[in-house]
């Protein structure tokens, strides 16, 4: 006896994939965007909203629609796809995630040049600034440069994972103390700060 095909699944279902996709890759990866399209980014999110919204309204507008016939169960595929995206979104902390898998990512690379600034190869100028190597420039975000500063407590070295215009960034701390570094320190005021291992802590500054 011949099989009948199933349907196939409808176009707004891919369109709900897509979106989804999409705006959970961007707030995965949003730090690495900022970094690529600095404030294009926020334009990107805008758009990549936009869409999610226009395909959510057609999801549920699919659904409603097919609710009198049969199959309307996988007729809720597409609206059940991006309801539970908006609840990953809520609830999972990308941001959280993407900081720690930049720490351990490039824990080994960040002490070598760490190494280099204790040996003096790598020096700061007149701004505590001092630009990386090109193989290491993806270390520090907002064009490749750590902020370098010493006093009589400790060495502290700072990469960037977000570096504002004039405030409002964050970045990887080194401090050779193991104490957390100051509240006023690399030329702003810490507003969160996360210990990711001894010597090393994640704070953002305002």
């Amino acid at each position: 006896m011949r099989r009948t095909p199933s349907p196939e699944l409808p176009p707004v279902f891919w369109a709900s994939l897509a979106t989804s996709s999409l705006l959970i890759g961007i707030n995965l990866f949003r730090w690495w965007l900022i970094d690529l399209l600095f404030i294009f980014e926020f334009l990107l999110e805008l758009l990549a909203g936009g869409l999610f919204l226009v395909s959510l309204l057609g999801s549920l507008s699919y659904f409603v629609s097919r609710l009198r016939k049969r199959g309307h169960l996988k007729a809720f595929l597409p609206l059940g796809l991006q309801v539970l995206t908006l609840i990953l979104v809520w609830l999972v902390p990308f941001t959280d995630l993407a900081v720690d898998l930049d720490f351990q990512l490039n824990l080994q690379a960040r002490e070598r040049v760490v190494a280099l600034v204790k040996a003096g190869a790598l020096r700061p100028n007149e701004h505590d600034l001092a630009r990386l190597a090109r193989e290491d420039q993806h270390l520090s975000k907002g064009g490749g440069e750590i902020r370098i500063e010493r006093d009589a407590q400790a060495l502290m070295v700072f990469f960037f994972t977000f570096r504002g215009v004039t405030d409002n960034y964050s970045g990887f701390i080194y401090r050779s103390n193991p104490q957390a570094p100051p509240v006023t320190a690399f030329g702003g005021e810490i507003v969160q700060i996360q210990k990711m291992r001894d010597h090393w802590f994640w704070a953002a500054f305002t």
